[in-house]
């Protein structure tokens, strides 16, 4: 099953910020590693309320798509600190072998992870404990 949440938090067809009673009650009641929010057109991460990592989803609609946001986030980046990007596929336009081929295009510098991976990785990162 799905250990880590995906957020679409709307409000007059318009994408919105988890106010801090929503991110609170995410951590008294589910307690996630973190939360992939929304859909948008740049990806990025924060911490809220100090332990809740948030990842902004950036979405893509072709191979394409996905190598020119990886290779753009790639020149944007120092080489040293760890660097995230979530992407989501449109499923309406990519398949499974879709995806293979955007892994199979990445360089070494590229490691594709799960979800839980993902935060598990940003916690350690940002020295946030292993399980919230």
């Amino acid at each position: 099953g799905m250990t880590v949440p995906y957020v679409l938090n709307r409000v007059a067809n318009q994408n919105v910020p988890l106010s801090d009673s929503v991110v609170k009650a995410y951590e008294d009641n589910y307690r996630p590693n973190g939360l992939l929010l929304s859909w948008e057109d740049h990806f990025g991460v924060e911490i809220l309320n100090g332990n809740l990592p948030v990842s902004t989803i950036q979405g893509i609609s072709t191979v394409q798509d996905g190598q020119k946001i990886l290779a753009d986030a790639k020149a944007k980046w120092d080489g040293k600190s760890p660097l995230f990007v979530s992407l989501g596929l449109l499923a309406w336009n990519m398949t499974p072998t879709d995806v293979v081929k955007l892994t199979d295009s990445l360089g070494p510098e590229y490691q594709p992870v799960l979800a839980d991976q993902y935060f598990s990785l940003i916690r350690e990162a940002n020295d946030l404990p292993k399980k919230p």
